[in-house]
């Protein structure tokens, strides 16, 4: 790590029968690409979000150190998920492997690429729980809520469960 790197967290998803191996070649380019992985959270495993009818999907938390730009880190990521075999087809769908900024810094960033954090964090359980475990003081820059408060005030209802 060095003086001029900033935090962000990343989130891996997917639910497709070889999204585990996705994840583990996801976090190698991350590392080669992104930055210095210094934590990871727990696997979860959660029930569709968005579109139902699909299989579960796995999600993991990574704490990252890079020297890249918000936007840098986001054309790096997709560039990565692309290279692992996304195909984007129909909205919340089922897929392979995802990667999402959850958080950059404590900055916020609203624009037509980008959004930090990301808008839909509070209300999914299968971010907040992961992101717990990476961050577990974490204070949201623009409300001032903490995880725990954002945890226990979610209306989100689907299972998430850690998996061991």
């Amino acid at each position: 790590m060095t003086d001029s790197s900033r935090s962000t967290v990343l989130l891996l998803g997917g639910n497709e029968a070889d999204t585990l191996k996705a994840f583990v070649s996801a976090i190698n380019q991350i590392r080669g690409r992104v930055g210095e992985v210094t934590c990871m959270s727990a696997m979860y495993r959660t029930q569709a979000w968005g579109k139902e009818d699909q299989a579960d999907f796995f999600n993991q938390a990574l704490l990252v150190h890079t020297e890249l730009s918000p936007h840098h880190v986001l054309i790096t990521i997709l560039d990565i998920e692309k290279e692992l075999g996304r195909v984007r087809k129909i909205k919340w769908d089922h897929r392979l492997i995802d990667i999402d900024i959850l958080l950059y810094e404590d900055i916020f960033i609203n624009d037509d690429t980008l959004q930090i954090p990301h808008p839909f964090l509070a209300d999914r359980l299968f971010s907040l729980l992961p992101l717990r475990d990476v961050l577990p003081g974490w204070i949201h820059p623009t409300t001032g809520q903490s995880i725990e408060d954002m945890i226990a005030r979610t209306d989100e209802r689907l299972e998430v469960r850690r998996v061991d």
